[in-house]
């Protein structure tokens, strides 16, 4: 609120190892860095996260994942951490 713009800079990273032919291991991590114009307020967002993919079948493929995200922040009770846990399931025909 109150700002007229954000401007943002970051970069993320990520990595992919095959396995075995149907497992894929994944990992990320990035960073942002958000200033907003005309305010004080200056977040710092952090991420990483980790997750296989594992191809059952030729159409099918289970994806669990990890995720995890911090946003560092100048405003006050507007900061958090977040844990994401979950399991995509895609199905190709």
């Amino acid at each position: 609120g109150g700002a007229s713009a954000a401007i943002q800079l970051g970069g993320q990273v990520g990595a992919e190892y095959d396995l075995l032919r149907t497992v894929v291991l994944k990992a990320d991590a990035g960073f942002i860095n958000v200033e907003y114009e005309g305010t004080a307020r200056t977040d710092n967002l952090f991420s990483a996260g980790f997750g296989v993919d594992w191809r059952v079948t030729r159409s099918l493929t289970f994806s669990p994942y990890y995720d995890f995200n911090l946003r560092d922040t100048s405003a006050v009770g507007l900061g958090y951490r977040a844990h994401e846990i979950g399991v995509d399931a895609k199905y190709s025909f």
